[in-house]
């Protein structure tokens, strides 16, 4: 099986390291300016979380906001607006309220370890990494700032072992920081060690069963082995929890087409290209399902909506296409 096919490039592609912004409520030892009885309080942080697992961000931001209407110098309720409005996709506005609390109150480190995720995810890893360092600097034992800081390291200079040691500081300070065993695990990979990869990838999914770039992870492992019902399982639990992402059902297609079930790959085919009619990896792995299921011109349809350089494989599929073409 041509393994380059499973899955759209989107969906494995890329560094997958993870870094992360400091959770909601974390902040109750920092020296701030300003705190409310809201911040502080457990009903505030398990209310807002919840919200944050649900996906209700808009939800979580006019919470938050109302809590500010009451206490506009709270910069806990500050910095955690800007994680919610990072987790809605606006890095410029929550920059805007991590500097914010920065100018009020320049040892918060939270807000620099924020604001460096902010920057990384606008691509800036130079700002990233300053910011980041800075509030490693104010608070040495920050779990997160170790892991972003690793990230940091391995995205701009592939330094792998400094990396590692970040990682393994972030667990040692924080030992149920899934992310941290994810980036670890995504290491041992890109250098061979499978078997090790598995461990972190077992060990950050039972933190968090719903990490989602663990599961991708450990995906690319299992299509590397050859463990389609592994990749099958892990990709259904992936839609689950991220079906705004339209490269998955394409994957999925291909997954249960790779285990033989036609029928589920077929329905699965037409909701990938339905929901990304420009993939090119969709109408391919349709057309997979329906050349088997021997329907050999809507295949052929599938195949030629899209120019592509096919595969020796799929080449071989495609030969009923030229003869249908020459006819």
């Amino acid at each position: 099986m041509d393994k380059s096919l499973l899955f759209s490039v989107g969906l494995i592609a890329g560094l997958s390291l993870i870094s992360c912004e400091v959770t909601i409520n974390d902040s109750k030892d920092e020296p701030v300016e300003s705190v409310s009885s809201y911040s502080l309080s457990d009903e505030y942080a398990d209310a807002v979380n919840q919200m944050r697992d649900d996906l209700k961000y808009e939800e979580a931001l006019s919470y938050i906001d109302s809590l500010l209407e009451k206490s506009p110098g709270d910069l806990i309720l500050l910095k955690d607006r800007g994680i919610i409005k990072s987790d809605l996709g606006d890095y410029s506005g929550a920059k805007e309220d991590y500097l914010a609390v920065i100018e009020k109150d320049t040892t918060f480190s939270e807000a620099y370890v924020n604001l460096g995720h902010s920057y990384m995810l606008e691509g800036n890893l130079e700002k990233a990494k300053e910011m980041t360092a800075k509030g490693l600097e104010l608070d040495p034992s920050s779990s997160m700032a170790h892991l972003n800081m690793g990230v940091f390291n391995m995205r701009e200079q592939g330094e792998v072992i400094d990396s590692y040691h970040h990682f393994k500081k972030a667990i040692e300070l924080d030992p149920e920081n899934s992310m941290a065993y994810n980036n670890i695990g995504y290491l041992h990979m890109i250098n061979g060690g499978n078997d090790s990869a598995y461990f972190y990838y077992q060990k950050a999914l039972d933190l968090n069963p719903n990490n989602v770039t663990a599961l991708n992870n450990r995906v690319g492992l299992n299509i590397s082995e050859d463990k389609q019902q592994a990749v099958l399982d892990d990709l259904l639990h992936i839609y689950k929890l991220t079906p705004e992402d339209n490269s998955v059902p394409s994957s999925i297609c291909f997954a249960y087409y790779s285990l033989g079930n036609i029928e589920k790959s077929l329905d699965w085919g037409e909701l990938a290209t339905s929901s990304d009619p420009e993939s090119v990896q969709a109408a391919i792995n349709y057309g997979y399902a329906l050349m088997a299921d021997g329907q050999v011109e809507e295949a052929c349809e599938q195949f030629h909506r899209f120019e592509f350089s096919p595969g020796e494989e799929l080449l071989d599929i495609m030969k009923p296409c030229k003869e249908i073409a020459n006819n």
